[in-house]
């Protein structure tokens, strides 16, 4: 898909609830006062028309961080393989790139979301944090005046430097850039389950923003899941703009 086409697309989403795989989700808007604030989040609650929740577990758990990924993929296709019956690897939240939040289970709950291997532990970490995905196509590759997706989709023209940022790491050079919507809604997520699970608003210093590590296991605060992943992730690197988020 082009990344001019996917406000579209998320359009279509919303107005369907039909996911990439076909499976329809019901939605319910919510608007929640952020305590000690004088501000408010709006929230769209979702869940399979076949009320199916085997893609989380209903055990809450202590919340002691808030750790941010991207998805490699577009919002219709985000939710469906999030929400893949009895898949157990999923998110409480999703972030289109139109601004909207997504939550998928309650954030009081878990499932799992570093993967195999996963440093500093992949149970115990998933149970203990609340994962957010950005709907964001990801690392990006060039051919001739093109970016490809790692599908090896034609994603942008390099003339359309909105959709992309030119910085190096873990073997890529481009990255899919994230919206000024995205921005403003994590801020007012983040600034929420701060105040509900009392995780404090801080990030870690650089470079360790961009390191994996067992520091990460005992941060509380909000990281990404490059600090748990040594290879085969690029979630979130220097790309993301974190100071937009403080």
């Amino acid at each position: 898909m082009l990344a001019k086409d996917i406000l579209e697309q998320e359009k279509i989403f919303d107005e369907t609830g039909i996911d990439a795989f076909g499976i329809k989700h019901r939605f319910h808007k919510l608007q929640i006062e952020i305590p000690v604030t004088d501000k408010s989040i709006d929230l769209i609650e979702m869940e399979r028309f076949d009320s199916d929740k085997s893609y989380f577990y209903r055990y809450s758990h202590k919340k002691e961080q808030i750790i941010l990924h991207h998805t490699e993929g577009f919002l219709a296709s985000d939710i469906g393989m999030l929400t893949q019956k009895n898949r157990h690897v999923s998110t409480a939240f999703v972030i289109g790139r139109n601004g909207k939040i997504y939550n998928l289970f309650p954030s009081k709950y878990w499932s799992y979301h570093l993967g195999k291997r996963a440093v500093s532990g992949n149970r115990d970490r998933c149970k203990h944090s609340i994962a957010i995905e950005l709907s964001n196509i990801g690392p990006l590759t060039i051919s001739g005046n093109y970016l490809k997706s790692i599908y090896n989709k034609n994603y942008c023209h390099l003339d359309e430097t909105e959709y992309y940022q030119e910085t190096t790491f873990r073997g890529y050079d481009y990255f899919a850039t994230f919206t000024h919507e995205q921005y403003d809604s994590l801020q007012l997520l983040i600034l929420y389950l701060s105040k509900e699970y009392s995780i404090p608003i801080k990030i870690l210093d650089e470079p360790e923003r961009y390191e994996t590590g067992f520091f990460a296991k005992s941060f509380r605060g909000i990281l990404s899941h490059i600090n748990f992943k040594k290879t085969g992730k690029t979630d979130i690197g220097p790309g993301f703009e974190w100071e937009r988020i403080l």
